[in-house]
């Protein structure tokens, strides 16, 4: 996850429970992601597959990967479409390298 310093003008002091979080608007409006979908399902453990398949393949590169997926492996129906998706931004190393 990535998240801001205190320093960051980004920083959300007033933020319950943690302003650190970058939030989803903030990481496309502010920080230039691109969100591409890849795979949708109405299972989610399909989608939790998939997602262990790709993070596990790019464990090794410098991405930020957290580790392999390790929820449940169960099925439970809650009506919901489950996306896998990646988020990129070429403004993130840079950003990085300046703390």
């Amino acid at each position: 996850m990535l998240r801001h310093t205190e320093e960051n003008n980004l920083y959300r002091y007033v933020s319950n429970p943690d302003g650190s979080i970058i939030t989803r608007k903030q990481m496309i409006d502010d920080l230039g992601f691109k969100v591409v979908s890849l795979f949708t399902s109405k299972i989610k453990v399909n989608a939790r597959y998939v997602e262990d398949a790709l993070q596990l393949r790019f464990q090794g590169l410098p991405l930020g990967w957290r580790r392999p997926d390790a929820g449940t492996k169960f099925e439970e129906s809650d009506g919901k479409i489950h996306t896998v998706g990646i988020v990129y931004s070429d403004q993130i190393v840079p950003l990085i390298d300046k703390g």
